[in-house]
């Protein structure tokens, strides 16, 4: 009996254990096949089921890798990294083992998808001549890569079947602009195009006023994100780009690197990933786990602190000067009174730190909400900050003090003083 119970103790002990040791992470890049997802964390990719659960390192090279995709059976995950210094297209068994180098461009490559079991798919701006960008495969054995002839595409699905292409041209992100509403002449737009023919491609639903961005191929929909109704959601029209349909209804966050396999599409939004079922039409939170120490976490010393100095000014008195630095601040004096450093939670980031005209608070940007709104600190470290914008309208880019008066002059993102 109490051996019994001592294996029961100790087992109840490895259980809590184990779940000290899982920690949550930053989730980026998912992709899926049947119940295996695949993702990026920590700078390295990971492998977990798509129902939720722990997670299990594939990658451990000090180099980032992103962008990992899976091939339609399942088998092999492609992906980007630099280990042999430009970004190329790697490929590794989802099983783990030693990477494989697919392309050798030089850099300016974004992996796009499978072609099917044996071609990967990237987009390539390593070109001469008049085309910005292309589409190109490479086969994973022979290395032999093809060019896909249209021009200034961007991101692509595959209808296998009928060997019909559906791409996107043109779009922000092609840029890294993270703008929203956007409804200028760069704005994504949906091609169709045949891969057995030299038909000229198609643009489809080029009345749907706003932007088409990550196109995904399900039972003759192609699924996408688009900002059309105020945020991200997932949209989707039929093969000749008509029948639009808005399936999610978010109202906050941008939708990112969605990814469809057999009507499930995994999504980013913030710092977490999400599944939504196409035949359901419902969204849930992937509840994920990492078994890792977390390294990136510890404290550590910096050997060049003044290289992540992001803002610097004096008191009125000038014997003192606020200085914020990853997303905190501190005041520091040309006496012997000590270093205040002014505290407000972790998660919140700090920015364009300021005195007021008497020395006797300092104004701060804090992100907590949507857009960040200006805070009031005690510049003795005493006593509790005071918020005193609310609801910005616009995301507020920076702030400046009078020098004469208890005011706060601001700019924010629409451009208003």
């Amino acid at each position: 009996m109490k051996t019994m119970i001592a294996f029961a103790v100790g087992a109840l002990a490895s259980l809590a254990l184990s779940a000290v040791a899982q920690e949550r992470g930053y989730y980026q890049s998912p992709d899926l096949h049947e119940d295996i997802l695949v993702f990026v964390s920590e700078g390295d990719l990971w492998r977990a089921s798509v129902q939720g659960g722990t997670a299990v390192r594939l990658t451990t090279h000090p180099e980032a890798e992103s962008t990992p995709i899976l091939s339609p059976d399942g088998n092999w995950i492609a992906f980007l990294a630099s280990y042999d210094g430009p970004e190329e297209v790697y490929l590794i068994s989802a099983t783990g083992g030693s990477p494989k180098r697919l392309t050798h461009e030089g850099g300016g490559v974004s992996l796009r998808g499978w072609m099917d079991n044996e071609r990967v798919i990237y987009r390539t701006s390593n070109l001469s001549g008049r085309l910005p960008r292309i589409l190109r495969t490479v086969d994973r054995t022979s290395l032999s890569i093809v060019d896909l002839p249209f021009d200034n595409a961007d991101q692509a699905t595959i209808d296998q079947p009928d060997s019909t292409i559906f791409f996107t041209r043109y779009g922000l992100s092609m840029f890294a602009d993270n703008a929203v509403l956007y409804r200028g002449g760069r704005m994504a737009q949906l091609w169709r195009g045949d891969l057995t023919s030299d038909a000229e491609a198609e643009r489809l639903a080029s009345d749907f006023g706003a932007p088409i961005r990550h196109p995904m191929y399900h039972e003759d929909r192609i699924y996408f994100v688009s900002d059309k109704s105020g945020a991200d959601n997932i949209w989707s029209v039929n093969t000749n780009g008509e029948d639009a349909q808005q399936h999610t209804t978010r109202e906050h966050w941008q939708l990112r690197t969605p990814s469809m396999h057999d009507g499930t599409i995994v999504f980013q939004s913030g710092a977490d990933l999400f599944a939504y079922e196409v035949a359901s039409n419902e969204t849930r939170q992937l509840n994920l786990f990492l078994m890792s120490d977390g390294d990136y976490q510890r404290d550590r010393w910096i050997d060049t602190p003044l290289a992540y100095l992001e803002h610097a000014r004096m008191n009125p008195a000038g014997d003192a000067a606020v200085i914020t630095a990853r997303g905190r601040f501190a005041s520091a004096f040309t006496g012997q009174r000590r270093r205040i450093d002014h505290r407000f939670s972790t998660d919140i980031r700090a920015r364009s730190a300021a005195f007021s005209h008497d020395g006797d608070s300092i104004y701060a940007i804090l992100d907590q909400d949507d857009r960040g709104e200006i805070w009031q600190f005690p510049a003795n470290g005493q006593g509790e900050p005071r918020q005193l914008t609310e609801n910005a309208p616009a995301h507020i880019w920076w702030l400046a003090p009078s020098p004469h008066a208890d005011t706060v002059d601001y700019a924010d993102k629409r451009g208003r003083l």
